[in-house]
Formats: structure tokens, C-alpha cells, sequence
């Protein structure tokens, strides 16, 4: 592809000419090199004084080679054959980088590129592979910048071996197997941080349903058990004839134990726990009377009368009376 001749002013040398499919690229005095267009003429070789020409090949040169390509997990191979076209893109580049052997710079940027893809597929899977590499690496030409070559025309065809096939398809199971296991990992845990989200929420909604429902009172726990199952329509009433009861029996045994303690008198308290007092006797005066004959003698200590007391001011009253008499006499 290259071929180098020595230039000198003295004795006159003939100019170099291009042959057709080459081009001539001058090495000047200070080392610069220039691939003019069209080249010199024998005038600027003498008054530029180049020191030497470079005769590089531009016509266009088939080429292949056959390598392996790694596949997914780098496990198993592919066998690839590759087939391309290559030129001289920059003359100048060519010459200064010195590229005695074009096909196999070419073919070791191909097989890096090509590795990078394979890499993707499965070792079962090479016609999905042959198909992207040619997507990426054979619609347009390939510009080497750093060497001045360009890559044309690049097909390549892929096959697994024969003694790799029933290896692939093994380590195709185990693969497919752990996915499996590894979705349905997934999935427990997905169902399982759902289940926890709801009861979470249900266990929210109890909790303010019951707090609505006992801040009501008994009436509104009774509304709910005639809404859950309206035959228990009795229950129901039991129930707040009980609350009724305890009610009761709270309010009773309270103002026994007030009355007999004999440490209240209404007038030496204020009006408001005077009133409360006497509201207290009035419920359980009804509460009595409510009852059946002879239930206030029946022995229940809660449900009997207070024993009456005799009212002081009476007492002072007849204690007056008897002085007077006294007196008089």
C-alpha cells in the first residue's frame, strides 16, 4: 500500500506522478506532509524542495476473517464470519501513522464492537444477534479517524457450534428458572406488603367506627346491633334496660352513701350542690316508687329508703316551748 522515494533537487529528477488509484503525499523540508490535489508539479517540487513522497494506495480492498463472539454471561460463544470493504479515507494520517497492515486494524476495531453487541444475547438466540450487529455495524461506512481508513460493505453471519447447542439450552433452563423464582419472590412480597396496607387500614376503620359507636352511648350500640341483625330487636332492649339499671344503681348507691354519712346539710352548702342533692333524692324516691311493693323492705341494703332524721329546728323549737313554761311558772 505504501511506497516511499527519496527526493533531491540535484542531479534533476523527473516528478513523481500518481498512478491511477493512488495518491502522492509529500514529506516537506521542516516534516510536514501534504497530499496535494492535484500534486505538485515539477515546478513546486523544485522550489518547495520536498525530501520525499509516499505513493498510497486509495482504491477500495475486500476483506474477511472468521473469530468467536462472546454471548450472554460470556459462557458459550458464537462463530462469526465477517466479510467488508476498506480504503484509504486520509492519506496524510496513513502516512503518519505508519499503517503497514490496513485489514487487521480494521478487523480488530470490528471484533471489539461486535463483542459489545453479542454480549446482549443468549447463546440460543444468534440470528437476534446477527440481525443487531448488522443494524449497527453494516447500514453506513465506518470512518477510522485515527488511522485514516473507512470500512464498507459489512455483513456478517452468526451459528452457535453443534456440541454447544445442549449446553445452552441448559444453562438457558437454569436461567429461566431463576427469573421464576425470582418473580415469584417478588410477587410475595408485593402480596404481603399489600396485606399488611390493608389491614392496617382496616384495623384504622374499626378503630374509628368503635370510638363513633362508644362515644354515642348506649343508645347508639343498641342502633348497631339492631343494624347488624334486626331479630335481635330484644337483645337490644335488654341491653339498655341494663345501662338503664346500672344507671340507676350508680345514682342510688351514690346518694346512700351521701345521706348516711349525716356530714351534708342542705343549708350549709351552695346552691348548685344543694340542687344536685336534691335531684339525687328525687331519682331515688322515684326509683322506689317504681319498684314492686315490699322491694324497699326486701332487705337490699341499695335499694331501701334512708331512715328519716328529726329536723333540728323542730327539736329547738319545742326545747323553746318548754323554757317558756318554765319561766312562767
Amino acid at each position: 500500500m505504501l511506497s516511499k522515494q527519496e527526493l533531491r533537487r540535484l542531479p534533476f529528477q523527473r516528478r513523481p506522478v500518481a498512478d491511477p488509484g493512488t495518491r502522492l503525499v509529500f514529506q516537506m523540508p521542516s516534516g510536514e506532509l501534504l497530499a496535494p490535489d492535484p500534486p505538485f508539479t515539477t515546478g513546486d517540487v523544485w522550489w518547495r524542495g520536498p525530501r520525499a513522497v509516499y505513493v498510497v494506495d486509495i482504491r477500495p480492498h475486500n476483506s474477511s476473517f472468521q473469530c468467536t463472539l462472546p454471548s450472554e454471561g460470556d459462557a458459550l460463544h458464537f462463530d462469526a464470519s465477517i466479510a467488508f470493504a476498506w480504503t484509504v479515507h486520509k492519506p496524510v494520517t496513513v502516512v503518519r501513522e505508519m499503517v503497514e497492515d490496513p485489514p487487521g486494524g480494521c478487523r480488530g476495531h470490528l471484533i471489539q464492537r461486535m463483542r459489545g453487541i453479542s454480549r446482549r444475547y443468549s447463546a440460543l438466540n444468534s440470528a437476534a444477534a446477527e440481525r443487531a450487529i448488522s443494524l449497527e455495524l453494516g447500514q453506513d461506512s465506518i470512518d477510522l479517524d485515527e488511522i485514516g481508513l473507512r470500512i464498507t460493505n459489512f455483513t456478517v453471519e452468526l451459528r452457535l457450534d453443534p456440541a454447544q447447542a445442549p449446553i445452552a439450552k441448559d444453562l438457558e433452563i437454569a436461567a429461566l428458572r431463576q427469573r421464576l423464582a425470582e418473580q415469584e419472590e417478588r410477587g410475595k412480597a408485593a402480596i404481603n406488603r399489600i396485606a399488611q396496607t390493608s389491614d392496617l387500614q382496616l384495623h384504622e376503620i374499626r378503630a374509628r367506627f368503635y370510638a363513633e359507636l362508644l362515644s354515642g352511648g348506649g343508645a347508639s350500640m343498641a342502633g348497631n346491633l339492631l343494624a347488624q341483625d334486626p331479630t335481635k330487636a330484644a337483645e337490644a332492649a335488654d341491653f339498655m334496660v341494663g345501662l338503664w339499671q346500672r344507671d340507676q344503681e350508680v345514682a342510688m348507691r351514690a346518694m346512700k352513701v351521701v345521706l348516711e354519712s349525716d356530714q351534708l346539710r342542705l343549708g350549709e352548702i351552695d346552691g348548685a350542690v344543694s340542687a344536685a342533692v336534691e335531684s339525687f333524692t328525687a331519682l331515688v324516691s322515684q326509683a322506689g316508687n317504681k319498684l314492686a311493693p315490699g322491694a324497699l323492705a326486701s332487705g337490699n341494703p341499695m335499694l331501701a329508703p334512708a331512715p328519716e332524721k328529726p329536723d333540728d329546728s323542730d327539736r329547738r323549737g319545742v326545747d323553746d316551748d318548754s323554757d317558756e313554761r318554765t319561766d312562767d311558772r
